[in-house]
C-alpha cells in the first residue's frame, strides 16, 4: 500500500497536529469506503405503533379525502371541467356481451332485473350519473368509448362528486393509472396501498404511520378508478380482469376506463367480463348537437363565417346515414361528433377569435385525419393567444407565469412525447402515457453519466479541501499529496451516483413524539460502535502508514476523533433531520400531491441532509481536533486547525453520508438528465417550471406526482412530428 504522506517540512519532520490531520483525511477516505449504505445518514424509516385503531382509519380517510378534493378542485378548474357549458356527451349501457348477467350489476328486485336494463346518461348531469352508480349492487362500472370521448373527463367529473357528496364511512374516490399495476409482480390490493403511499405521502405526517393506508385499502375504504385500460399490452389487459376478478371481494368498489375495442378485446381474450359491472359507451355526438354546442358558446349574433359553419355541420346531420355505424358526411361533422374535437374547434377556432371558414374547406381538408393534425398544430399558438388575450379574465391557476414562444413549446413537448412512446411496447403502443420526472435519468442519461459530474464535483472540492489543511504549514508538495488521497473520495461518489437513476423521491415528514428515547439509544449504540471502530482503523492505519515515530498513537487519536464525529452523526443525525426537514419544507398534512412538490420534497431531503450531516461534523470533529492539537500546540493553533478541519471533515462527512448515502436521489440525477438534455436543446434547463406553465395552458394534465398529455391522441401527434423532424 502506498500512502502518499511524507515526513517533509520541518527539521524533525512533520507536526503532530500535521501528523494528525493527514491521518484524519486518510482515516475518512477508508472509512468512507467502509461504511455500509444501511449506516448512513438517511431519516430513517417510521416504525409501526401498533395495529391502526378504528378512529385512525377515520381519520385517515378523511385526511386522503381532503387531499384528494384539493388536488382535484384546481385540476378540474384546470382541465375546464367547471364550465357552465360543458360538452353534453351521451352514455349508453355497451352490449350485453361486455357485461354481466343483470342480476349481478343491479340491486333491483328480481321482476325488475329480468327486464332488459335501461339506463343513459349525460356528462352534462353528472349528479344523475352518480346517482345510478350508488345504486348499483356492488358499485362497479366500466366507462368505454372512442379516442377523445371524454372517458378520463366523466371518470374525473365522478371522483369529485363522489368526493363532495361523500358520507363519513363511504370510501375515498381515488384515480390511479392502469398502466402502473404489473399483475405479474404485485397482487392488486398491495398495489393499491403501495401507489396510494408513494403518491400522497402527507399522510405519513400524522401521528400514525404508512400501515394505515394498507388498513384503509383492506377495510374497503378506498375505491379505486383505474384509468386507461387500453394503454396497456393486450395481453396485460386481458391479465388485469382476470386478476381483478380474482382480487375483488363482495364489498370492493371498482371505476375502469377503457377504449371500447381495447376492452371488448381483453374481455374476449380472458374469457370472463368484470364481475358485477355495469358497462357504459360514449355515443357521438350528432352534428346537430355539435352545432348547438358551438352555438351556445358564440355571441347571439355570430359572424357570418360562424353561421355558415354551424349551417354545414347541420347540413352534415341532416344528410347523414341513418346507420350509427356509418360515418358522418363530411371531415368537420366527424371532428365535431367526440369531446376532443369540439374542444380542439373551440380553442383554434372560437376562443382565439380566427376566421373558422377553412374548417369548410374540402380541398384543404379531404377527409378528418387532415382536418385533426391542422388542429393539433393549430393548438399551442392558439391557446397562448388566448392565455394572453384573457390575462385579466382568467384565474391564476390558467396564467402562465413565463413566456415561450409557441416553436420551443412545440420541440420541448414533442422531444417529451417522442421520450415517452419509445421504445414502443411488443404492440406497438406508446411505452407509457406517466411522465414521472425522476424516470427522466432511467431512461435518458447512462449510469456513469450520472456519476461522473459528482465524481469530478467531489475530487475538485473535497481534494482541493484536505490538500489545504495537510499543506497549512507543510508545504506544497505534502497538500498536493494530501488533497490527492482526499480525491479517492471521488470514487465513491461515483461508485454510488451511478445507481441514482433508479432511486424514486424521498419525502421528509418532522415527528416530534417519542423521539428522545430513539435519540438516547440512537446516540449510545452508534457511539460505542464507531469509536471501537475507528480507534481500531486508525490504529492500524498509523502503523502501516509510518509517517513517524508516534504513528501509532496519532492513528489511535485520529480514530477516536473520527469514531466521536461518526458516532454523533449516525447517532443524533436521524431525529436531526428529521426535525430540520421539516422545518424547510413545511409539509402539511392538507398538502396536495403535485410533481413539483414532489420534486420539491426530494430536493429538500437531500440537500438538508448535506448540511445537518456538515454542521455536525463540523461542530464535533472541529471540537475533537482542536483539543488534541490546542493540548500540543497551543490553543490558537489547536482553534485554527479545529475550525479548518472540522469544516473539511464536515463536507467530507455531508458527502459520504449526505448525497451518497441512503436511498432517495432522484433529484440529483433529475438534475443531471435535465442539465445534459438542455445542453442537446430537446428540453428546458428549467424543466419542472417550464411543466408548470404548460400545464396551466391546459396542455399537460396532472395525476398525483405524474404528468400527462392532455390527450393520448395530442402525444401521439407531438411524438409523430418529432420523429419526422429527425
Amino acid at each position: 500500500m502506498v500512502v502518499p504522506f511524507l515526513p517533509l517540512g520541518g527539521k524533525n519532520g512533520l507536526s503532530v497536529g500535521a501528523n494528525l490531520a493527514q491521518l484524519t483525511a486518510l482515516v475518512v477516505t477508508v472509512m468512507g469506503l467502509l461504511v455500509p449504505d444501511r449506516l448512513r445518514l438517511t431519516p430513517p424509516s417510521r416504525r409501526t405503533k401498533g395495529h391502526p385503531t378504528p378512529a385512525d382509519i377515520d381519520e385517515a380517510a378523511e385526511a386522503l379525502a381532503q387531499i384528494l378534493i384539493r388536488q382535484w378542485d384546481a385540476e378540474a378548474v384546470a382541465r375546464s371541467l367547471y364550465d357552465r357549458d360543458p360538452i353534453p356527451v351521451r352514455w349508453r349501457l355497451s352490449e350485453q356481451r361486455l357485461m354481466d348477467h343483470p342480476a349481478n350489476i343491479e340491486s333491483r328486485p328480481p321482476e325488475a332485473v329480468r327486464a332488459k336494463m335501461r339506463w343513459s346518461a349525460c356528462s352534462a348531469d353528472v349528479d344523475a350519473l352518480a346517482d345510478r352508480f350508488r345504486a348499483l349492487r356492488r358499485r362497479r362500472l366500466v366507462i368505454t368509448g372512442g379516442p377523445g370521448t371524454g372517458k378520463t373527463t366523466l371518470a374525473v367529473q365522478l371522483l369529485l362528486h363522489l368526493l363532495k357528496k361523500r358520507e363519513p364511512r363511504d370510501p375515498v374516490p381515488v384515480l390511479l393509472p392502469a398502466s402502473g399495476w404489473d399483475v405479474a409482480r404485485h397482487g392488486f390490493h398491495d398495489w393499491l396501498a403501495d401507489r396510494i403511499i408513494d403518491d400522497y405521502p402527507q399522510l405519513s405526517t400524522v401521528e400514525w404511520d404508512a400501515e394505515v393506508v394498507r388498513e384503509l385499502v383492506a377495510q374497503k375504504r378506498v375505491l379505486p378508478i383505474l384509468d386507461g385500460l387500453d394503454e396497456l399490452p393486450p395481453g396485460a389487459r386481458a391479465a388485469v380482469i382476470s386478476s381483478l376478478n380474482r382480487s375483488l371481494s363482495g364489498d370492493d368498489q371498482l371505476i375502469l376506463t377503457s377504449r371500447v375495442d381495447d376492452y371488448a378485446n381483453a374481455v374476449s381474450e380472458a374469457g370472463e367480463v368484470l364481475a358485477s359491472a355495469a358497462v357504459l359507451e360514449a355515443q357521438p355526438l350528432t352534428p346537430a348537437e355539435a352545432a348547438h354546442y358551438l352555438e351556445l358558446s358564440l355571441p347571439v349574433d355570430p359572424r357570418p363565417e360562424w353561421k355558415e359553419v354551424l349551417e354545414s355541420l347541420r347540413n352534415a346531420g341532416a344528410s347523414a346515414p341513418s346507420s350509427a355505424t356509418d360515418r358522418t358526411s363530411t371531415p368537420l361533422a366527424e371532428i365535431a361528433e367526440t369531446a376532443l374535437g369540439l374542444w380542439l374547434l373551440r380553442i383554434d377556432y372560437l376562443e382565439s377569435g380566427a376566421d373558422p371558414s377553412p374548417l369548410t374547406d374540402p380541398e384543404r381538408f379531404p377527409d378528418a385525419a387532415a382536418l385533426r393534425a391542422h388542429l393539433f398544430d393549430r393548438l399551442i399558438p392558439a391557446l397562448i393567444a388566448v392565455r394572453e388575450r384573457r390575462c385579466h379574465e382568467l384565474p391564476d391557476v390558467f396564467q402562465p407565469r413565463r413566456k415561450y414562444r409557441p416553436d420551443d413549446i412545440r420541440r420541448w413537448l414533442g422531444y417529451l412525447a417522442w421520450h415517452l412512446t419509445h421504445p414502443r411496447n411488443s404492440d406497438g403502443s406508446p411505452r407509457t402515457r406517466d411522465f414521472a420526472w425522476w424516470e427522466l435519468a432511467r431512461h435518458t442519461v447512462a449510469a456513469g453519466a450520472v456519476g461522473t459530474p459528482f465524481a469530478l464535483a467531489s475530487i475538485l472540492i473535497v481534494g482541493l479541501a484536505l490538500g489545504l489543511v495537510v499543506g497549512f504549514g507543510e508545504g506544497v508538495i505534502p497538500g498536493l499529496l494530501g488533497g490527492f488521497s482526499g480525491s479517492l473520495v471521488g470514487l465513491i461518489a461515483w461508485f454510488q451516483a451511478v445507481h441514482w437513476k433508479e432511486d424514486k423521491p424521498g419525502y421528509a415528514v418532522c415527528e416530534l413524539r417519542d423521539r428522545l428515547g430513539f435519540l438516547i439509544r440512537a446516540l449510545a449504540g452508534q457511539l460505542v460502535l464507531w469509536i471501537g471502530v475507528a480507534s481500531v482503523l486508525g490504529l492500524v492505519v498509523g502503523v502501516v502508514a509510518g509517517v513517524a515515530v508516534d504513528a501509532p498513537a496519532l492513528g489511535l487519536a485520529a480514530g477516536l476523533v473520527l469514531g466521536l464525529v461518526i458516532g454523533l452523526t449516525s447517532g443524533m443525525g436521524a431525529g436531526a433531520v428529521k426535525v430540520l426537514i421539516d422545518s424547510f419544507e413545511g409539509a402539511g398534512l392538507l398538502r396536495q400531491s403535485t410533481p413539483s412538490s414532489s420534486l420539491k420534497a426530494d430536493r429538500t431531503l437531500n440537500i438538508v441532509r448535506f448540511v445537518v450531516a456538515w454542521l455536525m461534523v463540523w461542530l464535533a470533529g472541529g471540537l475533537a481536533i482542536g483539543i488534541v492539537v490546542g493540548v500540543s500546540e497551543g490553543v490558537a493553533r489547536g482553534l485554527i486547525t479545529g475550525i479548518t478541519a472540522g469544516a473539511v471533515l464536515g463536507v467530507v462527512a455531508g458527502a459520504t453520508m449526505g448525497l451518497w448515502g441512503g436511498r432517495h436521489h432522484a433529484w440529483l440525477a433529475y438534475v443531471i438528465a435535465t442539465w445534459r438534455l438542455s445542453r442537446r436543446r430537446l428540453l428546458p434547463r428549467r424543466l419542472m417550471p417550464f411543466l408548470e406553465d404548460v400545464h396551466r395552458l391546459g396542455l399537460l394534465r396532472a395525476v398525483g406526482p405524474v404528468y400527462q398529455f392532455r390527450h393520448a391522441e395530442f402525444q401521439d401527434f407531438l411524438a409523430a412530428k418529432y420523429q419526422e423532424s429527425f
